[in-house]
């Protein structure tokens, strides 16, 4: 096999993964919460992850890494771009869906 195809494998089964856990997110869960966690390199450059945390139909907690990104600043406004346009490549959704109401308990 050449280089390329070995290179290719690898990144056909990581997008299949990541498309089954989206569509896992989007259909067992109404909310979810992301988290994100920051490191630099060894040259400074800073790379953020992305997981995401949901409840499973069985009342199960998963909680899945989506990847990493490049950040090109640290401030708030950068990484919130950053996530945001990380959600919205990954199809899922930014806003609470209208469909679902929040639950007062007494």
């Amino acid at each position: 096999m050449s280089w390329e195809t070995q290179y290719k494998i690898p990144q056909i089964i990581s997008h299949e993964i990541l498309s089954d856990i989206i569509s896992a997110i989007n259909t067992a869960s109404i909310q979810f919460g992301s988290i994100v966690h920051g490191n630099q390199d060894v040259k400074g450059k800073e790379q953020e992850s992305i997981s995401v945390r949901y409840v499973t139909d069985d009342f199960g907690i998963e909680e899945v890494c989506m990847g990493l990104y490049d950040a090109p600043f640290t401030t708030g406004h950068s990484l919130g771009m950053m996530i945001q346009d990380a959600l919205i490549r990954l199809s899922l959704p930014i806003k609470e869906p209208r469909h679902t109401r929040r639950l007062d308990f007494v």
